[in-house]
């Protein structure tokens, strides 16, 4: 035991973190005294800087509290001369008593010209440059360091300008902060905060020394005791190791009192309480992963079930909507039928008019008809008379033309006394045949004539008894239209409760339709629920699986 305790002592004496360690015990009060010194040194370096800082911040600070103060007492109503002149003079006093410098130059419109710009002098560069910027309105206010009186100081500078009723009265406030004073006074306090920090080093040091002295001897102890324990130590790694790599059927190596001792008998102890909940998980597992197949495979027939639920009401909801669609077609239809019906029995109503009416017109034509065939009889029994007269006066035309015969031989006969003669039996004879050919003339117009109206009667005739087939028909039209207006007056209210019916089918129907659509969506919801609930099972499988696979590869006491 003693050799590997010194091996291992030896292998951790050659090892940096170890050489780190001594190294630090052994020069500790050196690194405490050199940070203290380096500590001291950065202090002393950023002392300047802070100071200097320190008094710009709180020289802006009361600089630009003085502005204010100023034009609250200057400006704030409407002051004379002499007020202005006054107020001036009283916060000239106040600064000066506090130890501050105030500077009040006049502009060339001011009415102070007496002052000038510092009392009895020239402008400064510092205040050129401030009375330049300001007037230029370039910045509200103009600060900086600046040598004042011998001293580097912190100036501010503001342009004041009066009431619109006070014009001209425009005051350059210059402030003046001496850093030499403040300065003195911060350093003082660093300086004192330093050496408090000085001495509670010391006293850290003295202490940090006690405690490393003892923590030497401690070493040396400890260093012995180490290889005991390291070697206890390394027996139980073992053992843990076998633990770790599953079993969990293997014994403590050693017990005792002291406190490795009380460690090991607990390792067993938790071992074998880890063994025994190894083989209820072993077991459990088992139980889970069989459960979990048998769960899967109701969850994979359920969510069938439900698929094809979904299915059949998607398809009912078509058939729904198909006959939502249907009904309100058929609702518009029969409406549109009642309409035609309606009109129908309108439009017959007016034929059944405009029939008895065309009845009595036929009628009346019947009578015409017959009064014109009666005058055309008429007219051809005139007709045959006037052929009876061309007949004579043909007659006539044929005497009298023998007669002018007669007479034209006669007056031959007379010789000379006969010549005046001759020529009347010429004239006569001439007439006589003009006479003949216009009785031709008009015998054959009256042959034509009777022809015509013999035409014209079998005209009427046939007209008559079209009339009358006519009429005939018109009489049985009407009876139909009577008959059809009837047939379609009883119809109409029975287009009616048709539509009325249809119409609540149609409620029914739409009803039906929402009613399926809920249920569609609740299948379908359903459906993702159990899609959802069996890739939970099939991770939860795949985890039991996994943990079961990893409680299996432990050896543990049956």
């Amino acid at each position: 035991m003693r050799v590997a305790s010194s091996n291992w002592e030896r292998k951790q004496k050659d090892t940096p973190g170890y050489a780190i360690k001594n190294f630090l015990v052994d020069r500790s009060m050196s690194i405490l005294v050199l940070g203290t010194l380096l500590t001291v040194f950065l202090l002393t370096t950023a002392t300047r800087e802070m100071t200097d800082q320190i008094v710009r911040d709180g020289a802006l600070r009361q600089a630009q509290a003085l502005v204010q103060t100023f034009q609250s007492m200057a400006f704030s109503s409407k002051p004379s001369s002499l007020q202005i002149q006054n107020m001036v003079s009283k916060v000239e006093q106040d600064l000066q008593r506090e130890g501050q410098g105030v500077r009040l130059i006049t502009m060339p419109a001011n009415p102070f010209e007496r002052r000038d710009a510092q009392g009895s002098g020239q402008l400064d560069d510092f205040q050129r440059k401030a009375l330049r910027q300001l007037n230029e309105g370039k910045v509200p206010s103009f600060s900086g360091l600046s040598e004042y009186k011998g001293e580097v100081s912190f100036r501010y500078a503001v342009l004041l300008s009066g009431p619109e009723e006070s014009p001209g009265v425009d005051l350059l406030l210059e402030v003046v902060q001496p850093l030499g004073s403040v300065r003195a006074d911060i350093k003082r306090q660093i300086y004192s905060g330093a050496g408090i920090l000085l001495g509670l080093g010391g006293l850290g040091l003295w202490f940090l020394g006690a405690v490393f002295g003892r923590l030497k001897n401690l070493r040396d102890h400890r260093a012995a005791s180490e290889s005991i324990l390291q070697e206890q130590v390394q027996q139980l790694l073992s053992f843990v190791s076998r633990a770790a790599d599953g079993d969990l059927t293997s014994d403590v190596p050693f017990q005792g009192e002291d406190s490795v001792g009380m460690l090991a008998s607990g390792l067993s102890v938790m071992i074998n309480q880890l063994g025994e909940l190894v083989w209820q998980s072993q077991l459990l597992s088992r139980q889970v992963v069989s459960s979990l197949s048998e769960f899967a495979s109701s969850a994979l027939r359920q969510e069938s079930i439900v698929l094809e639920q979904s299915h059949r009401s998607s398809t009912l909801a078509k058939a729904a909507v198909t006959i939502l669609d249907s009904s309100l077609s058929v609702e518009s239809t029969m409406e549109s039928m009642t309409v035609v019906a309606e009109h129908t029995a309108t439009i017959a109503a007016s034929g059944q008019a405009g029939l008895e009416t065309m009845e009595w017109t036929m009628t009346q034509v019947t009578q015409s008809v017959e009064r014109i065939q009666q005058r055309l009889t008429e007219l051809n029994d005139r007709a045959g008379n006037i052929g009876g007269v061309v007949t004579t006066i043909t007659r006539v035309a044929d005497q009298t033309n023998l007669l002018s015969l007669n007479a034209s031989i006669e007056a031959e006969k007379a010789g000379d006394y006969g010549l005046g003669f001759g020529v009347v039996a010429e004239e006569i004879s001439r007439l006589a045949d003009q006479t003949a050919v216009a009785s031709l003339d008009i015998e054959e117009m009256v042959n034509e004539m009777q022809n015509a109206v013999a035409a014209g009667v079998e005209s009427m005739k046939q007209l008559a008894e079209d009339v009358g087939m006519g009429v005939l028909h018109v009489q049985t039209a009407a009876d139909q239209l009577t008959l059809i207006m009837y047939e379609v007056q009883q119809m109409v209210p029975k287009f009616e409760e048709v539509a009325t019916e249809i119409r609540s089918q149609s409620l029914l129907a739409d009803d039906m339709n929402e009613t399926i659509q809920d249920l569609e969506g609740v299948a379908r919801s359903s459906v993702d629920a159990i899609r959802e609930s069996n890739h939970a099972i099939n991770e939860l499988k795949c985890l039991a699986m996994l943990m079961q696979g990893e409680v299996e590869r432990f050896k543990v006491h049956q």
